[in-house]
């Protein structure tokens, strides 16, 4: 490096003079605390079994009750499957985060764990259905799930392109999933 390059770096790093205004902020929010974990290793490990062996029996049952409703009742089981099956999957903390007026952060939440289950929950269940020899797990969507997947895709889409979310928006995605769950309700799957 030259000593003129050296000087000129040098110079840069100089604090500003009583006549220059710094540009630095400063910031008056209190440091996070990181505090140690709460629960012993063991513990989590011994908790994090049991929910999952308990979870397991909870989807058992209700996926064994799809076909005694769907017999029983006029609703048919492409509604079960579209709208009420992810009921329960809906994430409480995007909730929470709508609650706490942090939309961006709900929509981020919500978004990143639709992703998740498109590109690594559903091709995961087809491999492992392959793998158990479990026939009709596939991947080939008829054209009703493409039409209305794309659809609400698109809208979805449409809505993002702006940095603000309202609650207009909201609407608007319950009047597609509405309009899917009347299609879903005539469709002949």
């Amino acid at each position: 490096m030259k000593k003129a390059d050296n000087e000129n770096f040098r110079g840069r790093l100089k604090p500003p003079n009583n006549n220059q205004t710094s540009v630095f902020v400063l910031d008056d929010r209190e440091e996070e605390k990181y505090t140690k974990p709460r629960l012993h290793v063991m513990v989590a490990l011994f908790v994090f079994v049991s929910t999952t062996v308990l979870l397991y029996f909870a989807v058992d049952f209700v996926v064994g009750s799809i076909d005694a409703l769907t017999s029983q009742t006029p609703i048919p089981k492409t509604i079960v499957s579209i709208i009420l099956l992810p009921i329960p999957n809906s994430d409480f903390s995007a909730i929470k985060l709508t609650i706490n007026d942090q939309l961006d952060d709900a929509m981020d939440c919500t978004i990143g764990k639709c992703l998740q289950s498109a590109l690594f929950v559903t091709p995961l269940a087809v491999l492992v259905a392959w793998g158990m020899g479990v026939e009709g797990v596939t991947l080939v969507f008829d054209g009703f799930e493409v039409v209305s997947l794309f659809a609400a895709i698109l809208l979805l889409n449409f809505l993002m392109t702006e940095d603000k979310v309202s609650w207009i928006q909201g609407v608007l995605l319950l009047a597609d999933c509405g309009l899917i769950a009347l299609a879903a309700f005539f469709a002949t799957v």
